[in-house]
């Protein structure tokens, strides 16, 4: 998924986790829970997913939307003008964020 959808899901995890916390008496509160839940959403954010549990092949093509993205974010490469580096930009998030192989 691009970085700003991955930003989201860490931030929705963590505002839940406090929320949540904080609903519950504080001798009931596991503080545990948020460094599960950070761990949970690190691993499912910076892990592919394991084989057979891409749906419609849509990990590889989003795996692949991503590295392309990183790659020509740390590339000086004048092949595209920068109007075309905006498109290719958001094309490239739409594809790492598509639930389905087709996008």
């Amino acid at each position: 998924m691009s970085v700003e959808r991955a930003t989201e899901v860490m931030h929705s995890a963590g505002v839940g986790t406090v929320i949540t916390l904080m609903s519950l008496p504080e001798d009931a509160r596991d503080l545990r829970t948020s460094h599960t839940v950070r761990e949970m959403v690190i691993n499912t954010l910076a892990f592919p997913p394991a084989q057979g549990h891409d749906v419609g092949g849509a990990a590889p093509v989003a795996g692949s939307a991503m590295a392309l993205r990183a790659a020509l974010d740390h590339s000086d490469t004048a092949a595209l003008s920068p109007g075309e580096r905006v498109l290719l930009h958001e094309w490239l998030n739409q594809l790492a964020d598509a639930e389905d192989g087709d996008g």
